[in-house]
């Protein structure tokens, strides 16, 4: 249990360095007005490719977590000891799938803002300095960067500690597992 609120803590505290991160970037100047343009018909097109994006990867999670259900849920009979109920730990596997596809879409959606707000100042500040060019890419980098990995400590420790607080069903006759 204390690794379960470990783990949440370390994802919550890269979050918010992420949205530190996040907003040193949001201060710094969009540049000319040409590259304002730029950044704006660049964010249009991120923006409908990431609806397409969106919809096929939904879809896609949708029909596959309904096979890992199936697979793990129904067909995954065995006549071996077994420490959870077979539908039960297709429930469980199917939600932890979900739950990864669903921060995978968040993190894919924060590095594309990311990127598309950073590509004005790092255009600008590469007119003045090599250094403050790196200083904005790497800032850049590390909100698409540190906010993916603590979104997926998040997404997964709390998921675990779900299952931690909900318990587990064994199969019938069996103990609890807690």
């Amino acid at each position: 249990m204390t690794e379960l609120v470990l783990i949440a803590a370390i994802g919550g505290f890269g979050l918010a360095f992420a949205v530190v991160m996040a907003r040193r970037l949001l201060r710094r100047s969009a540049g000319a007005p040409a590259l304002v343009r730029v950044s704006e018909v660049i964010g249009g097109g991120i923006r409908r490719y990431l609806r397409r994006h969106d919809v096929v990867v939904l879809a896609a999670a949708g029909v596959l977590g309904a096979l890992v259900f199936v697979a793990y849920g129904v067909a995954y009979q065995t006549g071996s000891v077994q420490a959870v109920a077979p539908r039960e730990f297709g429930v469980w596997f199917a939600l932890s799938y979900v739950v990864g596809v669903c921060v995978a879409v968040a993190a894919g959606r924060t590095a594309a803002w990311a990127n598309r707000r950073a590509s004005g100042p790092v255009a600008t500040s590469a007119a003045r300095s090599i250094d403050e060019t790196l200083q904005v890419g790497i800032r850049a980098a590390a909100v698409s960067g540190v906010g993916a990995m603590s979104a997926g400590l998040l997404g997964m420790g709390m998921l675990c500690l779900v299952i931690h607080w909900v318990g587990v069903s064994p199969p019938a006759g069996d103990a609890p597992i807690r």
